[in-house]
């Protein structure tokens, strides 16, 4: 997660200098797949820390790098941009239900032959995908990054995005040993965790009529209060399958929603050829930052006061980024309209 802080920055930057997008795609799957490999014959605790942290920092130039290609060839059909993203979903649901079904059986030390079988095929599919066609528009008039970042409502909307990124470590560090520690099985807790992402895809499915009747905004900010009930459900109620597998539908409000209202209010506050910069920005910022805030909170919480409590203050955390949505600053209602035509 600290890798998150710095390499999407460095990776744009990198991008932007040299002008091609594909070939900082096919450095870090490359480079990410050859440090990976070091897991088989590496044991020492700080040389794996380090090897770790050097796959994840070439790993994190992938995904900005795919939001940029993505986007490029859909061109003027940016509202399909959820039926594309929706397969990265799928393949997680895959994955999770697979795996879980598969290490009911089979040791979990069998967990990086898994992940070496999947960075090859990334590293086979990095050089089938092709180049993008560059934006017309991409020449026109922008601010500077550092005015945009400055403006209050830009810093209140990465604010309220690293607390809803803080708020997920307790569920991403440790949810599913807390299914274990309440006599769970591996298969049950990869049906969740693909249930909880099944909510998500059918959210990406509809994203777009629901922006017709719903502002990015209000949708961020319902979204982020059905996440704090989410993690209040599951301090709750651990040993209620039922409460459980409904707090994993409201996955689709804490990342399916949060994600899609929070693309489109990057998208406007980052015109141009600053979106790029944007997108890295929020990764670091939100994901990198807040999720690794996140994770240490979760690590010193979860040890000392418990699930129920960890899982509480997560709610908590939401609930003041929900506050900041609602009566945070926001863009004019002008700037609101302008952020629906240039995505619909």
């Amino acid at each position: 997660m600290l890798s998150k802080v710095i390499a999407p920055n460095v990776w744009t930057w990198l991008s932007a200098k040299i002008g091609r997008d594909i070939v900082v795609l096919r450095v870090g799957a490359v480079s990410s797949g050859i440090f990976l490999m070091g897991v088989f014959f590496l044991h020492d605790f700080w040389v794996l820390v380090l090897l770790l942290f050097t796959y994840s920092f070439f790993r994190d130039a992938l995904l900005p790098q795919m939001e940029v290609l993505t986007l490029g060839h859909l061109g003027t059909q940016a509202n399909r941009y959820g039926q594309i993203r929706l397969w990265g979903s799928m393949g997680f649901i895959v994955s999770v239900m697979g795996l879980g079904y598969l290490f009911d059986s089979v040791s979990v030390a069998a967990l990086p032959n898994y992940l070496a079988v999947t960075v090859m095929a990334i590293i086979v599919m990095s050089f089938i995908v092709p180049s993008a066609p560059v934006p017309l528009d991409i020449q026109h008039t922008t601010p500077s990054i550092f005015q945009v970042i400055l403006r209050k409502e830009v810093i209140v909307f990465l604010l309220i995005g690293a607390l809803l990124q803080f708020s997920h470590a307790p569920y991403y560090t440790f949810y599913t040993l807390f299914l274990e520690q309440h006599a769970y099985s591996k298969s049950t807790a990869g049906s969740l965790w693909a249930l909880g992402v099944l909510a998500e895809v059918v959210l990406f499915i509809y994203a777009h009529r629901i922006f017709m009747r719903v502002s990015d905004y209000n949708l961020l900010s319902v979204s982020l209060l059905l996440t704090a009930v989410r993690w209040g459900l599951i301090a709750s109620f651990p040993d209620s399958l039922l409460l459980l597998a409904m707090a994993q539908l409201l996955h689709a409000a804490s990342y399916g929603a949060c994600h899609a209202a929070s693309m489109r209010i990057i998208h406007f506050y980052f015109p141009g050829k600053l979106e790029v910069h944007g997108q890295a920005l929020y990764v670091s910022f939100c994901f990198g930052a807040g999720g690794a805030l996140g994770a240490f909170y979760a690590s010193y919480s979860w040890s000392n006061y418990g699930a129920h409590f960890s899982f509480l203050m997560a709610a908590a955390a939401c609930v003041i980024a929900t506050l900041l949505a609602f009566f945070g600053p926001r863009p004019e209602k002008a700037q609101r309209e302008k952020i629906d035509d240039s995505m619909d």
